[in-house]
């Protein structure tokens, strides 16, 4: 056979195989230019609900852990900088129950200390896992509750398609594998449906934003699930939500209950 015929064999070959590729199913490619831009999602969510800097609020916790339930209703109050106040609603004359945060200090009650009642450590990056099961700071706690997504110290961005809902997951990634935050976004690439936050490759917590409400201008999840890898489930339902709410400072420093 010639070379030149050779060639040709050859040549008709390569685009019979490339006709046939278009027809296979179930491989569609989507390309990086069709997916939208990291940094103007990351930005749009950073600015979310950017002027609410206080809150009050009603409801009831429920705690799932090893397959027992527990449910209580609590009230809080928080504001930016980390300062967040949560109480049990017992029944009056019971000995209080909470914790708050300063912004510097976290306070709560140890009911087996009758002398020192009120305890307090740094809050600095403390988990609150000793009051809710799920290891997550106060400063997230507070941009959670005002609706925004928390603040996240990245060195990437990178965007993905979400099959599950046709939407997107936003990737906010730590050098060296340290850590990293998805979020979960809807169909328009707006709304948050979940945040995972990654501590090398552990999971620390994940929140899914349910029963979304316009309060005001603000939109606030009016249900907030969160879960560990262990199983544990944290959920809170708000039953009543006041936005930019006139909080004193004081609030957020526990003292010792009046005998």
């Amino acid at each position: 056979m010639s070379s030149r015929c050779s060639l040709f064999i050859l040549l008709v070959s390569l685009l019979l195989l490339s006709a046939c590729s278009r027809f296979l199913p179930g491989r569609s490619i989507i390309t990086e230019a069709a997916l939208p831009d990291a940094h103007n999602i990351s930005l749009h969510l950073s600015e979310r609900n950017e002027s609410l800097n206080s809150f009050k609020g009603i409801g009831k916790v429920h705690l799932r852990r090893n397959n027992i339930s527990y449910y209580a209703r609590v009230a809080w109050v928080g504001a930016r900088g980390g300062k967040l106040r949560v109480e049990l609603m017992g029944v009056p004359g019971h000995p209080k129950s909470g914790f708050s945060s300063d912004g510097e200090w976290l306070y709560y009650y140890d009911l087996q200390d009758r002398k020192n009642p009120v305890k307090r450590i740094s809050s600095r990056d403390t988990s609150l896992k000793r009051f809710m099961i799920i290891a997550i700071t106060v400063r997230d706690m507070v941009s959670l509750l005002s609706g925004r997504v928390p603040d996240y110290m990245y060195k990437k961005l990178e965007v993905k398609r979400w099959k599950a809902s046709q939407g997107y997951v936003l990737v906010r990634k730590k050098e060296w594998w340290q850590g990293a935050q998805k979020i979960y976004l809807g169909p328009a690439g707006k709304d948050v449906v979940q945040i995972e936050l990654f501590e090398w490759n552990s999971l620390l917590y994940r929140v899914e934003f349910q029963r979304i409400r316009s309060i005001g201008q603000f939109r606030i999840p009016m249900r907030l699930v969160f879960s560990n890898e262990n199983g544990d489930i944290f959920q809170l339902d708000i039953e009543r939500y006041w936005a930019n709410a006139s909080i004193s400072s004081d609030t957020f420093i526990l003292k010792p209950p009046m005998r």
